[in-house]
């Protein structure tokens, strides 16, 4: 529910094999962020994820490459409490 109430632009990495974050739970939060994206890692453990580096630069590189949504600015993120 928290990404639906703040305009946020993320980029979520679902592994195949995560137990701790499965990739239905991933797909949901992305569901619920319009300009947030998420890179599947097929046969990659939770642990494994973040040392992929062969398969996330160039889809981490292209998601910081595009320019920001028009629907969101600086000024509209509500500052955290």
């Amino acid at each position: 529910v928290w990404l639906a109430e703040r305009p946020v632009s993320a980029l979520f990495i679902a592994a195949e094999d995560d137990p701790v974050a499965p990739v239905p739970a991933v797909r949901r939060l992305v569901a619920q962020s319009p300009d947030s994206r998420c890179i599947e890692l097929k046969g990659v453990t939770h642990e494994l994820a973040p040392f992929r580096l062969d398969l996330l630069a160039e889809p981490i590189r292209n998601w910081l490459a595009q320019p920001a949504p028009a629907t969101r600015d600086a000024t509209s993120i509500p500052a955290s409490p």
